[in-house]
């Protein structure tokens, strides 16, 4: 089954011989976002293997066999597939153990089902990381659909991807170093496909995202507690590659037990107790010069020296301007493909366009020239990208920073273009007028965000389904192949939570 774009859907399998448990998960991932799947016993489970689901929610106990044998067996399938158990035990032992085994996660019943669709996002996003090919090419290839990829034919990305093969033969840990924006997990994750590790896990954990303690546990775990054993990042990929990003955030007691995982392949768990032995595969980035923050004593040499042994530095785009054409390329068909605002369109920049791209400093770099790219696209009614529009974006994405006081702001500069222009034509309805370019502008964006996916569009919106849909047609943001289909009448929505009691 496809989505509008024509786009696979992603296949969820539900394993649990308690029919509610199945009812309730089909009601959540409806028929528009998911192909849904259920089995109530292993061997019907491991049947349905055949037909490549994206992400299975497993019961750990089934009529036939339990659920650790069940993962076995998946594992020799399909060692990618993400596997979410489901237990009435809460942190139950067993679950334990298949976290240990390479379970994405657990859950607890009565579940959560705000929870459980979250995990099932993450999940998606694991396995795409570790499914989808990252390409390395000079330029986009105009025959194949466009995917992640590491584009560029200049001298310094050369350097890069002769740097990602010998990353990738060698078993050892890496540092990614290189301004934010420069695609470093981009190049872990190509590392990682193209090693000995990539039919075993590959996972991410960002620094920036947790405080010392919390990060702490969610790296080593912790041993049973009161609260219950936990198992860490680290026991999770065993056998795979975990990427650490931005490491130097990491606290000084967190950065001494990684260099001992590094030299020992052992480390203790969050509270003590007994060493654990791990076989992981560190990649490691960081935006900020390490070198400065070793002399300041705010990070490690020894781990410092054991990382930088094999580094890799990403070039700013401000560097590699001969590679902008292709990146454009690329960036423009892949919205075009992944959105399906866009996807009916043919559209191409124009030379004078190219040209002010090359001339901007990008500080943002990769990042900062996609959000310009999207945000052109969300505004352009044409085939043609010129140097008018994507100028409108730059401006707003300018930082403020430095900025004279007296100067205005990019969004006040805005509405107040937009105000100008209704009193010269006499506008009557202003403030209407302003609402709908603003929400226009929004559920295009968030729309974007999701990749198209409506259900967690109206989510983050804070609407319901029936509703979004009525704007997006109203807003002329719906696909040609969804712009006839009829609407409910009371614009309700069919998201599993609002059909619970």
């Amino acid at each position: 089954m496809k989505n509008p774009n024509g786009n696979r859907l992603p296949r969820l399998l539900v394993v649990d011989d308690d029919p509610l448990v199945i009812r309730l998960a089909q009601s959540l991932f409806s028929d528009e976002q998911y192909s849904f799947l259920a089995a109530r016993t292993g061997e019907q489970a491991l049947q349905l293997l055949a037909q490549r689901p994206s992400v299975l929610i497993l019961d750990n106990i089934l009529p036939d066999m339990d659920g650790l044998a069940v993962l076995a067996e998946i594992r020799k399938v399909d060692p990618h597939l993400p596997v979410i158990f489901i237990t009435a035990r809460g942190t139950s032992q067993t679950a334990i153990e298949a976290m240990k085994r390479g379970a994405f996660d657990y859950l607890h019943k009565p579940l959560d089902l705000s929870v459980l669709e979250h995990q099932v996002q993450l999940a998606l996003e694991a396995r795409r990381l570790m499914h989808e090919p990252v390409v390395i090419a000079a330029e986009r290839d105009a025959t194949s659909e466009p995917t992640d990829a590491l584009v560029g034919h200049g001298t310094l990305m050369s350097e890069v991807f002769k740097a990602i093969g010998r990353a990738a033969s060698r078993d050892v840990p890496v540092l990614l170093q290189g301004e934010p924006g420069t695609g470093k997990a981009l190049v872990a994750r190509a590392i990682y496909q193209n090693s000995g590790r990539n039919t075993r896990p590959f996972r991410v954990l960002k620094c920036t995202d947790l405080d010392g303690p919390a990060l702490e546990q969610e790296l080593f775990g912790l041993d049973a507690t009161g609260a219950g054993e936990q198992v860490g990042r680290l026991e999770q990929c065993d056998g795979g590659t975990l990427l650490l990003e931005e490491i130097a955030e990491l606290t000084p007691p967190v950065q001494s037990k990684l260099f001992r995982l590094i030299t020992t392949g052992s480390f203790e768990r969050g509270n003590g107790g007994q060493m654990i032995s791990t076989n992981v595969r560190l990649l490691c980035t960081t935006s900020q010069d390490l070198e400065p923050l070793v002399a300041q004593r705010h990070f490690r040499p020894d781990l410092y020296y054991a990382l930088r042994a094999l580094s890799i530095t990403l070039p700013p785009l401000r560097q590699r301007r001969e590679d902008l054409p292709a990146l454009v390329d690329h960036f423009v068909q892949r919205f075009m493909h992944l959105s399906p605002q866009y996807n009916q369109k043919q559209v191409r920049v124009s030379s004078e366009a190219i040209d002010l791209l090359i001339e901007h400093s990008w500080p943002g770099n990769l990042d900062e020239l996609q959000s310009v790219l999207q945000q052109t696209l969300i505004e352009n009614t044409g085939t043609v990208l010129a140097s008018g529009s994507l100028l409108r974006s730059l401006h707003k994405g300018t930082s403020s920073e430095g900025a004279n006081p007296d100067q205005l702001q990019p969004a006040e500069s805005y509405w107040q273009k937009f105000v100008a222009a209704g009193l010269a034509r006499g506008s009557t309805q202003l403030y209407s007028e302003a609402i709908a370019d603003m929400e226009r502008h929004v559920v295009a964006l968030v729309l974007t965000s999701t990749v198209g996916n409506q259900a967690r569009a109206a989510r983050i919106l804070g609407i319901t389904r029936g509703n979004l849909r009525k704007k997006l047609r109203a807003l002329g943001l719906l696909p040609p192949s969804q712009a006839d289909e009829a609407l409910p009448d009371d614009g309700t929505a069919t998201d599993a939570d609002e059909l619970l009691p």
